[in-house]
Formats: structure tokens, C-alpha cells, sequence
């Protein structure tokens, strides 16, 4: 149910009423500033890494937040894994950290965020015996900004230190990314340059050729246009996502980038009242997957498409245009895939492009992770344990649409064609979670 705060912002957004917008999100944040309580659900204030020198289960959990825009990835990673030898989960992240890991047999952990949500599950799974690594989806675009490349400002803000700590090992997608995290101070010895699955799934698409005449545009702002409201999503990222030691800095960081996102939502209506104008056109506008939609519906033009649906490539692969902006994944992989996109600029700033080097590829994070275990395998058999912890739990995770958005509900089927495996080799564990016995 929207407050009337975000009644009132979005009203605003409608109207383009952009300065009157602004001066609410600072208002918000002035008052935040003055002091609100961290997450109670996820105290991290003095980490303590517990060195693993126990053994580990041949097995590796994949955890999935937006399904456009990771699974088919993950899929293609676990289906590496398995033929290295090594079993794997792999779903929607909810239910698999529903208890932080905690129920599951130890293993290795790809995280695919550095946040402090991401700290409080870090510091329990390091305490149950897990292997800690992660290849953060969020840093997929950010070398494609000038603000964070240079600034390093959505670096700052999107990784927790006391998530570095725990993690054994960080993979990196290209050296750029790798420079980014150095020059946040992390040890360069948790820092391996592996390239992103991503890259080669998308490169991997087959472009289709057809005379649609599609403009695919893209949209960022998924904080200010939240799918719980403006002022849930900024209260709830501030308490959730900065401890008391880098609170300010931090919420000074996020102030400039939900700002950014005003400029962001101005140079996107624009684009598409624009590309509307043309009758031979097919305008589709995707919205961020944690946007909510019901925004975009009240001011698209009667001609122009709101599609949420279906994957990234699926997208792409159709499109003969995208406009996009800068940090933007999709028009990344636009690029990646040799489609003409173009980065719109945003409050007047020229778009900005520097694309040497993002990615390393032909370098295998399943590879690693496989020699990550060395010998030191634990070798009964855990199936029996995972039938057993799910006898255990009460009921499956309760999608919310929230969760829903990021991760519709999915056939087993579905994941079996991404994984390129017969249906009977994956074992649906509970809604959107998935079993793979190595091969």
C-alpha cells in the first residue's frame, strides 16, 4: 500500500515537476542523516572470519536475484560445475538463504553482491563451514561510468567492508573491476580476474535478422521509482545497507545517486516520447526489475510497448535499436552482442564510454572454484541430508510480487532447457530452487 509521500513524489515524476522531485529526495535524506536505526536482522559491527580448515561437500550453491538478467548465466556456470564433478543448488536467493546458509551442507558459496545483507550471510555461512566466493552481478556495467570509474562512488556504496572480510575470494570480471576494488583498499590476494559467464551467454545469441523495426529502451530507476515506494526503498536500503561506521558517507553516496535517477527517469521519457513519434517504430520500453510498473503505465505514449517480461537476451535479440544509460547492464550487453546502442547522455553530461578491457574472457570461474576444493572432499553422500532439511522446513519461501518481479515463478522444465540437461537430472527442491547431481 503506497504512503502518501510516495503518492505525492510519484505526482511529481508525472508532471515533471523534476526540481520539486529533487527537493523531496533531499528532504528525505536530510532527515535520514539526522539518525535511524541499522537492521536489527543484520548486526555486523565487529566481523570475525573463522579460517576453514575443515572439509567441505562437493557442492556449490548458486544464488539468483533478477532471473533476466543472471540465470541463464548461473545456469551455464552450474552446468560447468557439474561436469567438473561437483554438485550444485542453484535458484532464487530467498529460500536458499532463508536461514544464511546454516541448513546446508557445507560447500562453496558464489555470492553475487557485496553488500551488508550480503555481510549478515557471509558471516553465518563462514561460520558453518562454507567456503565464501562471490562475483558481484552488480559491477557488470560499472565500468561503462565516468562517475563510478573515476569517483568510485557506486563502488563505495555497494560494498560492505565487513563483506570483503568474509570473503575468501573475489572474482573479478576484468581488470578495470579489479583496479576498482584495489583502489577500495582490497587485498589484492582475494582478487582473481575470471571474466563473467554473462558476457559469453550473450556474445552466444543468435541476432535475429527480421525487418521489425524495434527500438528497445532501457530504464534506471529503480530507486526513486521502487516497487515498494519511494519511501520505503530509501529508508529501508539506508537502515539496511550502511552500519553505523559508514553512515554518512555512505547515505551522502546514495543521496547522489538516487538524484542521478531523477536525471536518469527526464533523459528516458524523453527518449521514448521521441521515439514514438515515429509510425514505422515498434517502441518496447523495459523497465529496471526493481522499478515498479505502475508508474511507466500512467505516462508511456498509447503506441509504446511496457514490457517486463522474459529475458535479456530474449530482448536483445529482436532489437534493431537500444537507447540506454550509462551503468546500464542491458545496453552492456547490446554492445557485447554488436547491436546498435546507444548511451543517452544524462543532465546534460556527455555519454561517456570506455569498454577496453571490461571483460576477460576464455578464463573459467567453474574451473577455479573446482580446484578450490583441491582434494579435500567430503566424501558421503549428502542427498540423504538435503531430502532431510527440506522434510524439515515448515513450508517453502512465501514469494511476495515483490520477489516475484525479480524471480518469476519457473518451471523445472525451463531450467532444464537452460541448463542443457534431460529434465531427470534436475530435482526441483521447492519453489524456484534446484538440485544438480554432478555428473
Amino acid at each position: 500500500m503506497d504512503l502518501p509521500v510516495d503518492t505525492q513524489f510519484q505526482q511529481l515524476l508525472v508532471d515533471r515537476e523534476w526540481d520539486k522531485a529533487r527537493k523531496v529526495v533531499r528532504g528525505l535524506f536530510k532527515l535520514m542523516s539526522k539518525g535511524t536505526d541499522s537492521d536489527p536482522t543484520s548486526p555486523i559491527n565487529h566481523p570475525i572470519r573463522v579460517a576453514n580448515s575443515a572439509a567441505q561437500h562437493p557442492i556449490v550453491y548458486l544464488p539468483v536475484e533478477i532471473k533476466a538478467r543472471e540465470f541463464a548465466a548461473k545456469c551455464k556456470l552450474a552446468k560447468q560445475l557439474s561436469e567438473l564433478g561437483l554438485d550444485v543448488v542453484i535458484g532464487a536467493c530467498w529460500p536458499m538463504q532463508t536461514k544464511r546458509y546454516t541448513d546446508w551442507p557445507p560447500g562453496i558459496i558464489l555470492f553475487k553482491t557485496l553488500n551488508r545483507l550480503d555481510a549478515a550471510n557471509m558471516a553465518q555461512a563462514n561460520k558453518s563451514g562454507h567456503i565464501v566466493t562471490v562475483l558481484d552481478e552488480e559491477a557488470f556495467s560499472r565500468p561503462t561510468s565516468k562517475d563510478a570509474v573515476v569517483n568510485h562512488a557506486t563502488w563505495s556504496v555497494n560494498t560492505e567492508p565487513d563483506a570483503v572480510e568474509y570473503a575468501d575470494t573475489i572474482y573479478c570480471q576484468g581488470w578495470p573491476t579489479a583496479s576498482q576494488y584495489a583502489e577500495l583498499g582490497i587485498d589484492a590476494g582475494k582478487l582473481i580476474v575470471r571474466g563473467n559467464p554473462r558476457s559469453s551467454i550473450i556474445e552466444a545469441v543468435p541476432v535475429d535478422n527480421s525487418p521489425a523495426n524495434i527500438s528497445l529502451i532501457c530504464g534506471m530507476s529503480g530507486t526513486i521509482n521502487g516497487q515498494r515506494g519511494f519511501y520505503t526503498t530509501i529508508v529501508g536500503t539506508i537502515r539496511q545497507m550502511f552500519t553505523d561506521d559508514r553512515r554518512g558517507s555512505g547515505i551522502a553516496q546514495f543521496e547522489q545517486q538516487c538524484l542521478r535517477e531523477i536525471e536518469v527517469m527526464e533523459a528516458i521519457r524523453n527518449k521514448i516520447e521521441s521515439e514514438a513519434q515515429y509510425a514505422d517504430r515498434t517502441v518496447i520500453f523495459r523497465p529496471h526489475p526493481a522499478e515498479g510498473v505502475g508508474l511507466w503505465g500512467r505516462i508511456l505514449p498509447p503506441n509504446v510497448v511496457l514490457d517486463s517480461s522474459g529475458s535479456v537476451p530474449d530482448h536483445l535479440a529482436t532489437a534493431r535499436r537500444i537507447f540506454h544509460v550509462e551503468e546500464c547492464g542491458v545496453g552492456l550487453e547490446g554492445h557485447l552482442m554488436g547491436l546498435d546502442a546507444r548511451m543517452e547522455p544524462i543532465g546534460g553530461d556527455n555519454p561517456w564510454w570506455e569498454f577496453q578491457d571490461i571483460f576477460v574472457t576464455n578464463r573459467s570461474v567453474a574451473k577455479d572454484i573446482a580446484e578450490h576444493m583441491k582434494a579435500a572432499y567430503i566424501t558421503e553422500d549428502i542427498h540423504a541430508d538435503l531430502h532431510r532439511m527440506y522434510l524439515n522446513r515448515r513450508s517453502d519461501f512465501n514469494f511476495s510480487p515483490f520477489h516475484l518481479r525479480k524471480f518469476p515463478l519457473t518451471p523445472k522444465k525451463e531450467c532444464a532447457i537452460l541448463l542443457g540437461m534431460d529434465e531427470s537430472r534436475v530435482m526441483e527442491l521447492e519453489t524456484n530452487l534446484w538440485y544438480i547431481r554432478a555428473e
